[in-house]
């Protein structure tokens, strides 16, 4: 009895490690303000934001809470003319 529930119990961790490895980021989040700002890789493992004019941006909600994980941000900043830029990132955590 208890060699067939550590069975079930690998099979459940195997099932869930697989669903994850194989969902990509474009599946777990959706783009929820001016998405034409936004675009997914072609895998759907990366998005790229870009301003298309000098007051906007994008807000990217996932699906699901995370444990954890990582975001990176590149800047091109306009070449030469750059005194003053200011960045802002915001991160917001809801507690439901």
């Amino acid at each position: 009895m208890e060699s067939s529930r550590r069975a079930l119990l690998l099979v459940a961790v195997a099932a869930t490690a697989i669903g994850l490895a194989g969902a990509s980021f474009r599946d777990n989040c959706d783009i929820k303000w001016n998405p034409e700002n936004a675009a997914f890789s072609d895998d759907g493992h990366g998005l790229t934001m870009s301003l298309k004019s000098n007051s906007s941006g994008c807000l990217l909600q996932t699906k699901k809470q995370f444990i954890y994980g990582s975001v990176s941000t590149l800047i091109k900043l306009v070449p030469g003319n750059s005194a003053g830029t200011v960045t802002t990132y915001y991160v917001r955590i809801l507690f439901l």
